[in-house]
C-alpha cells in the first residue's frame, strides 16, 4: 500500500520515527492501526447510543 502525506506532515512523522529509532513504515502501521482502533471503538459507542434511542442530539434543561 502506498501512502501519500503532505511534505510537512511526512517530515513530522519522519522526525518522530528518528526519536523512536523505528522504521517509518513501522510507525505509520502502528498509526493506522491506532486510528482503526479509535474508529470502531466509535462506531460501537455510536451503535450503542442508536440501540438505546439516543440519537447524539443532547436535551439540555435547567
Amino acid at each position: 500500500m502506498n501512502i501519500s502525506f503532505p511534505d510537512e506532515t511526512y517530515r513530522t512523522l519522519l522526525k518522530e520515527a528518528n526519536r523512536r529509532d523505528m522504521p517509518m513504515a513501522k510507525m505509520c502501521s502502528e498509526l493506522l492501526q491506532k486510528a482503526a482502533k479509535i474508529i470502531n471503538k466509535t462506531k460501537s459507542d455510536n451503535q450503542i447510543d442508536n440501540q438505546r434511542g439516543n440519537d447524539g442530539r443532547r436535551e439540555y434543561r435547567n
